[in-house]
């Protein structure tokens, strides 16, 4: 009997040796989620395919402006401790304030922002939608949603190579439209291999496509409302940007009149609580901001 009992747990353990190592061999995982619904790309693209930190990547651009100011905005001349405030702080890359860029008293060459590197990776978010558009799944009624989706890719797509060639490359003109661009990347995988850079007409061509399509799906898509997304004013809004940059003057004053036609909001700023102004708490415990949509409806988007 005693013999019988451990041949039978020798026999037991064995199935459930093989079972686990069965299992732990299977070529997917059960946590592991791969999209294929149109609400679970939404989530993704949320998180990968919008720029994060923007502001912060950008900052070293105005540089380039005439937005520039010598020292912090907000450092008041007749506070009694201006004199002893620092107006070198760490913010002098930021929105164009300090006076370390010009002096050279910050190691600026060495400053490193990955604007390259993040822009191609919010790319990359959004050509995984793209692809998977023709075989994504949603019901009828989900076609809103799917729609808007779409927009969110394209448009997303078209204003972060935007943002590159701008950044990377001449400026639009017809001289330049065969000199270098940057790379275009469309494959929804990750190639690290050596590429060229298209020129400027390629990656413009990319863009105007891009927010070709998105104008047409955003035009039949549900939107939420939420100022953090691309609404059709804020699709609108970039397409005549794109256009401006072409001289494109009729697509300008078509987008720019469908846009208006939305929203021709215009903040009057002498309505406005001035004690909310500034970056201290007004005496109602807020602090007055250009970008809050909620006050300032002159926003259509903001990151």
């Amino acid at each position: 009997m005693k013999r019988f009992v451990k041949i039978y747990t020798y026999w037991l353990l064995g199935i459930l040796l093989f079972t686990g190592c069965d299992d732990y061999l299977k070529e997917d995982s059960g946590d592991l989620l791969i999209p294929g619904k149109v609400e679970e790309f939404l989530p993704m693209l949320y998180r990968e395919g919008f720029p994060r930190n923007f502001n912060d990547e950008v900052a070293w651009l105005y540089l380039m402006t005439d937005d520039v100011e010598m020292g912090q905005l907000e450092l008041d001349p007749e506070d009694e401790s201006y004199e002893t405030q620092d107006k070198n702080s760490l913010d002098a890359l930021s929105a164009g304030e300090g006076e370390e860029p010009y002096k050279w008293e910050r190691e600026i060459k060495n400053y490193a922002d990955n604007f390259w590197e993040r822009r191609y990776g919010n790319i990359l978010a959004c050509n995984l939608v793209i692809d998977a558009l023709p075989e994504m799944k949603y019901v009828e009624t989900d076609s809103g949603v799917y729609n808007f989706l779409a927009a969110q890719a394209y448009a997303l797509r078209a204003y972060n190579y935007w943002c590159l060639v701008n950044s990377y490359a001449l400026p639009w003109s017809k001289e330049n439209l065969d000199k270098p661009g940057v790379i275009i990347r469309t494959e929804p995988q990750i190639d690290v291999s050596a590429r060229g850079r298209s020129s400027i007409r390629d990656v413009y061509d990319l863009i105007n496509g891009d927010i070709e399509k998105a104008e047409k799906y955003i035009n039949v898509a549900t939107f939420d409302g939420n100022i953090h997304r691309l609404s059709e004013p804020a699709i609108l809004l970039l397409a005549s940007r794109i256009a401006l940059f072409q001289e494109n003057w009729d697509e300008v004053i078509r987008t720019g009149k469908l846009f208006l036609a939305q929203n021709s909001v215009i903040l009057n700023l002498n309505d406005q609580d001035t004690t909310l102004f500034g970056t201290e708490k007004g005496l109602s415990n807020k602090i007055f901001t250009m970008m809050d949509g909620t006050v300032n409806k002159e926003v259509v988007f903001t990151f």
